[in-house]
């Protein structure tokens, strides 16, 4: 069974990835807005340019980002009002995949954000920098979540005989149907 202090840090967890993911949400809006006044500044100024409009490459990267940033937005406050409804229950499967998936996603978006540092223009840098530093805390988080809840599976084995208990001896023996004890005879 589960202690009560591992639901409270899993709890506390939830707690945790829920801010820094909604913070990353928020932060991605701020820096697409300043992008978008970026790129509006300097279409007027000129008319080349080179640079990456925002922090996510092209619209299938911020559709990747806002993928992960929303959709695990909503994971972890379903995951967190179902931790909360049931304290002492275990993390089920779809827990552990969902948290070793949060893992590899918000790692690999850090990265596409980190990726553009030199791409962007010098006023989106430091959003850059932001941003992928809070999605690389979430997939900490989610490791770091996820390396103490594996804990609780490995005590919670447990061995279910199936089989009926067999004698392993040559000696005969006699099932007594009154006290339901095996007598050896020799």
């Amino acid at each position: 069974m589960c202690n009560r202090s591992s639901a409270g840090v899993s709890i506390t967890f939830k707690i945790v990835q829920l801010m820094a993911c909604v913070t990353a949400l928020i932060y991605k809006k701020v820096t697409d807005n300043q992008a978008n006044m970026t790129f509006r500044r300097n279409q007027k100024i000129s008319n080349e340019w080179t640079l990456l409009q925002n922090v996510n490459w092209s619209q299938e990267g911020n559709d990747f980002s806002v993928f992960t940033y929303a959709g695990y937005t909503f994971i972890i406050a379903v995951c967190l009002m179902e931790r909360m409804i049931n304290f002492r229950k275990l993390p089920t499967t779809t827990d552990t995949l969902f948290l070793r998936f949060g893992v590899i996603i918000f790692c690999l978006q850090a990265i596409l954000v980190f990726y553009t540092f030199e791409y962007v223009h010098e006023n989106l840098r430091l959003n850059a920098l932001v941003l992928g530093g809070l999605t690389f805390v979430v997939a900490l988080l989610f490791f770091l979540e996820d390396c103490c809840t594996a804990k609780d599976y490995e005590r919670d084995n447990k061995f279910i005989q199936t089989e009926a208990i067999k004698p392993i001896s040559s000696i005969p023996i006699k099932i007594s149907e009154d006290d339901d004890v095996l007598h050896t005879y020799v």
